[in-house]
């Protein structure tokens, strides 16, 4: 079962969760408790983080698996109109409309996957791609919009217009090229939904869904970090309880961050998200340092150009990193991925997909070597240096594609140390004879050895928090760490002292962890950027 690194520190404010738990005990006692069969929940009582995901699995994993026509009249009663028994409430607009105006016409509802049926390749597939917990009905065209966008704050304002019976179409919701952000009702319901498919599916579905920072076929949906600030900013509601319990009479199973929502800080915080108390797990855990899938872009990689015109780009027709140097003369372009921390994980395997093209297939007469894969400790960031960096092999020896057909590399690693540790894939060329090349699913994957240290009682302070250009500690440090919440390395900074000041004017707004060690002694906290 893969798990996504546990969020640290306080999530929202330790005021915010103090109120938080006091709503969730009135919550439960008022309407929760009385709708949970008796011993629903028993086998997860006294789990936290991974045994309590693990053990929720185990408890809603099992249950009906409806067809996906079946869908229509589930969705006609989970989600029906308290107001009016003929019609169904949409979910991101919270439009009403007639039961029986549902299709594929632009002004009909239709059956919208809440987690994007491509991000885990299942479709309409009995099991993930036909439950109710996250089926929901929505405007044909709003639907359509939102496509299977990640769900991120941003955007502009969305207008239907189209809307059934007419009206101005506001739908609440904002959309961009890359997220979609539903109207603030129904941000935590969407959350939990996501919290919920993360849970019940795992490889024995045939699809292993997990939540991340950012979305991808191979089953990984974004933004985790988002989803947990919608889950604060919009508690269970009303309405979310009534849709549990008939979508647990239709389908057998219950969506437990819904039944108790202490669930999602016991799994994906430290239990009162605000400190880390225990260390995690580091017999069972895995890390992915690396999962580069280059859906869009070229996935947070630097391209940094040595000579000659031709450059690593990304490919929209292949979805790839992408190189041609055929008949385009000397050329020399590095694709950095970024830092990752190697002394943090044991048993690595760094793994890639790879092709190649000539009209000869073979490798052009430039030689081989003219595709290498390096490593680096040194790297600034911005300048290839060839001091700083280490040959690991040549990519033309680990397998050559045959006129596009991608080749799985596995490159061993093991030896490789630091804690910001870069690795390149350099294409370099003396002549007019270059190949195509390009590049995919960059995965480096092993065991934790060490997990994050506990946090004192008395944590570094870091302020303003949160933080909008830049932020300060309360006491110097030998070492800080800047990390995503999956725990991939973004920056590191050496003898950091008090009057120092960590710029993040460059960092996209969201949740991040923050590592610092003096003396041997550590600490991780959370640090929200806005």
């Amino acid at each position: 079962m893969r798990f996504v690194q546990r969020i640290t520190g306080d999530l929202l404010g330790q005021e915010v969760m103090r109120k938080r738990c006091i709503f969730i005990l009135m919550f439960c006692s008022a309407l929760l408790w009385g709708q949970i069969p008796t011993g629903y929940y028993v086998n997860a009582e006294g789990k936290t983080g991974e045994s309590l995901k693990t053990a929720l699995h185990e408890i809603i994993h099992e249950h009906t698996r409806l067809s996906y026509d079946g869908v229509w009249s589930a969705l006609k009663y989970t989600d029906e109109d308290p107001n009016n028994s003929n019609n169904v409430i949409l979910l991101y607009t919270g439009w009403s409309y007639p039961k029986s105006n549902n299709g594929g016409g632009t002004t009909e509802w239709n059956r919208e996957h809440t987690w994007a049926k491509s991000q885990g390749n299942f479709g309409t597939s009995a099991g993930a791609g036909t439950d109710i917990h996250h089926l929901r009905p929505t405007d044909v065209t709003v639907n359509s919009k939102r496509g299977s966008l990640m769900f991120d704050n941003g955007g502009s304002e969305y207008t239907d217009g189209s809307r059934y019976g007419g009206g101005d179409g506001a739908t609440g919701c904002k959309v961009s090229s890359s997220n979609w952000e539903p109207r603030d009702e129904v941000k935590g319901d969407v959350a939990r939904m996501l919290f919920y498919m993360a849970t019940c599916y795992e490889s024995e579905d045939g699809v292993d869904l997990e939540l991340a920072e950012y979305s991808s076929t191979s089953g990984l949906h974004g933004k985790l970090s988002t989803l947990l600030e919608w889950d604060e900013q919009d508690p269970v509601s009303d309405w979310e309880v009534r849709r549990n319990n008939r979508a647990y009479e239709k389908q057998g199973n219950r969506n437990p961050f819904i039944d108790h929502p202490e669930y999602v800080c016991l799994i994906w915080g430290d239990g009162d998200c605000d400190t880390i108390v225990n260390p995690p797990d580091t017999t069972t855990k895995t890390l992915t340092g690396l999962d580069l899938t280059f859906d869009s872009d070229l996935d947070g990689c630097t391209m940094i150009q040595v000579s000659g015109s031709e450059e690593w780009v990304y490919s929209s027709d292949y979805t790839c990193a992408y190189i041609n140097t055929h008949e385009q003369g000397a050329n020399e372009s590095w694709l950095v991925t970024p830092a990752v921390n190697m002394d943090t994980i044991d048993n690595e395997v760094f793994t890639f997909d790879v092709t190649s093209y000539n009209e000869n297939k073979t490798i052009a007469s430039c030689g081989s070597g003219q595709f290498e894969l390096y490593y680096s400790t040194q790297f600034d960031g911005s300048t290839i240096n060839a001091t700083d960096w280490n040959r690991i092999t040549s990519v033309d020896d680990v397998v050559l594609g045959d006129r596009w057909d991608f080749v799985t590399a596995n490159v061993d690693v093991t030896g490789i140390q630091g804690d910001n540790v870069y690795y390149a894939f350099v294409h370099s060329c003396g002549s007019d004879d270059g190949t195509t090349w390009e590049l995919d699913n960059i995965k480096l994957s092993g065991n934790i050895i060490d997990g994050l240290p506990s946090v004192k009682t008395t944590p570094l302070n870091i302020y303003p928090n949160p933080a909008k250009d830049a932020f300060h500690l309360s006491s110097s440090v030998d070492k800080l760490i800047i990390m995503s919440i999956s725990g991939q390395v973004l920056n590191v900074y050496n003898d950091v002292k008090v009057q120092d000041e960590i710029d993040v004017s460059t960092f996209n707004s969201g949740i991040y962890l923050i590592k610092t060690l003096m003396n041997g002694d550590g600490q991780v906290q959370k640090l929200i950027i806005q």
